[in-house]
């Protein structure tokens, strides 16, 4: 892939219109503007986040997340990763210790996320969405 498709492909992540449709399926109960409200989290900042030896949400569905970018700055503790489903140790996408990272630019999964670590508490690790 040469730079003009690379640069052609953010634009068209960023300019990608978000995805409201099948939420409401998902909780019938609950009004669609009601819903846009919750789901929809601040873009552009970085989430703070303790990953832990627990599986824990880190971020809820979100159907208007068009890139997601996630590193692991830690020097020991390796994070997993699983979108939709609780996280598990050797499952999903695995962030190695000391700088492994993955920015979701083209195909971002609106799911939510959950992470578990292989240390008791790290709080080295970078996530932002937009």
């Amino acid at each position: 892939m040469n730079e003009f498709q690379r640069n052609r492909n953010r634009v068209r992540a960023i300019n990608r219109d978000p995805v409201y449709g099948f939420a409401e399926h998902d909780q019938p109960n609950a009004p669609a503007h009601l819903l846009r409200q919750n789901i929809e989290q601040p873009r552009g900042f970085p989430v703070p986040a303790n990953i832990t030896l627990v599986s824990q949400l880190i971020l809820p569905i979100d159907l208007g997340r068009k890139w997601l970018f996630i590193q692991n700055f830690d020097a020991l503790g390796v994070v997993w990763a699983m979108f939709g489903l609780g996280a598990a140790l050797n499952t999903g996408m695995k962030f190695a210790a000391g700088g492994g990272g993955v920015l979701l630019d083209v195909n971002c999964p609106t799911s939510a996320l959950y992470m578990i670590g292989t240390i008791a508490s790290n709080q080295n690790l970078t996530i932002i969405t937009g």
